[in-house]
């Protein structure tokens, strides 16, 4: 009996290369088997992503051709006021504050250099979906709205005859930028010779006249920053020309103004001079 028991296990042990070699040739089968798998699944993957490429593609064009011929077709036939009330219904506090908030970061420090500016802006507001004066007419509204709030509602109002130096440059739309600020402190960078091509003058040949048209230019953009009580007004004055006497002439000009602006009621004024080199 002993001995029947032991050929049986020798025999067992016997088959086993057997079965293993076939357990290794099965499992490197079904390893092809999944590669194959898995290959045709990348494939599909691959497909689907082009499909819904397309699908989104041609979905976005639609989107884009019948919103602007909506908007469009808005802004021809019904009027202002009832514009503004559609306009209304899609403006929240929170699509104001992240355009105001996208205004002050792209201008913060280059509102007066730089023409024109452009940010990121939401949907409504992006000229593939709605025509330029829609959205002209919302970011107007939003800076209108923002220059409400309780916090500057009794600044002086921004004249539109200084507005081509406060513009926001945004989509060409004339909204003075420091409506986008509020409390916030403003820092106004100006090179002072680049604002000569921008100027609506026919500046004639003489020095001194051109120094008498930057000087009064100059003024009215710095005389049409709103005062509040809580803002801090930073003002960097830069000169490209190295001729020491026209600089002179150039500080001694706005001095007056640059103290009048001091009485106008800022929490501070902060004025600095630079001067950049020319080729």
């Amino acid at each position: 009996m002993r001995i029947g028991l032991q050929d049986k296990v020798i025999g067992k042990n016997q088959n086993r290369p057997g079965k293993q070699a076939s357990y290794i040739k099965k499992r490197k089968e079904l390893q092809k088997e999944v590669e194959g798998l898995e290959w045709r699944l990348f494939e599909r993957q691959r497909n689907l992503d082009q499909m819904n490429k397309a699908l989104d593609g041609a979905i976005g064009t639609y989107a884009q051709t019948s919103c602007l011929q909506l908007t469009t077709n808005m802004s021809k036939t019904l009027p202002r006021e009832l514009r503004d009330i559609v306009y209304s219904y899609i403006l929240d506090e929170e699509e104001i504050g992240t355009v105001v908030q996208q205004v002050r970061l792209q201008l913060e420090s280059e509102c007066c250099t730089h023409a024109p500016c452009s940010f990121s802006i939401p949907l409504f507001m992006d000229t593939r979906f709605v025509p330029l004066p829609v959205a002209k007419e919302v970011l107007e509204l939003i800076a209108d709205h923002h220059a409400r709030t309780p916090d500057i509602a009794n600044t002086e109002v921004v004249p539109k005859s200084a507005r081509q130096f406060l513009d926001m440059q945004a989509l060409h739309l004339p909204v003075p930028v420091s409506r986008f600020f509020s409390e916030s402190d403003l820092r106004i960078k100006l090179h002072l010779a680049d604002l000569l091509p921008f100027l609506n003058f026919d500046i004639p040949d003489e020095e001194d006249s051109q120094l008498e048209i930057l000087i009064e230019s100059v003024r009215q953009i710095l005389l049409d920053v709103p005062a509040h009580p809580n803002r801090v007004l930073t003002l960097e004055l830069w000169e490209a020309r190295s001729n020491g006497s026209e600089k002179e002439a150039l500080r001694t000009g706005l001095l007056g103004t640059v103290e009048e602006i001091k009485r106008r009621g800022f929490k501070e004024v902060s004025i600095g001079w630079y001067s950049r080199r020319t080729s």
